[in-house]
């Protein structure tokens, strides 16, 4: 799925299986931790899970953010690799 960044230092991946409504957006973080805003999640995800992976952690879940018209808010940490998975209705 196409994806950009609009700040420096940062590298995103996305994927996407429409039919099933399951999306993981990922970023590559050479820079300072920020806010930072994911637009264009498509209509249906209601959350995404919010993981990191740095020096200290392996893939752990920080937070469940919502998505607000397609946009979700998040801090993204510093010097790190965070995922963005959504969650499906049927998602436990």
């Amino acid at each position: 799925m196409p994806i950009a960044a609009d700040r420096p230092n940062l590298d995103c991946a996305a994927l996407g299986d429409n039919a099933r409504g399951v999306y993981a957006v990922h970023i590559i973080n050479n820079g300072a931790t920020r806010e930072a805003t994911v637009s264009g999640i498509p209509a249906g995800v209601k959350q995404m899970h919010v993981y990191v992976t740095d020096a200290v952690r392996g893939m752990q879940l920080m937070t469940t953010k919502g998505v607000v018209d397609g946009n979700v808010r998040f801090l993204l940490e510093g010097q790190a690799f965070t995922s963005l998975i959504s969650e499906t209705d049927s998602s436990p």
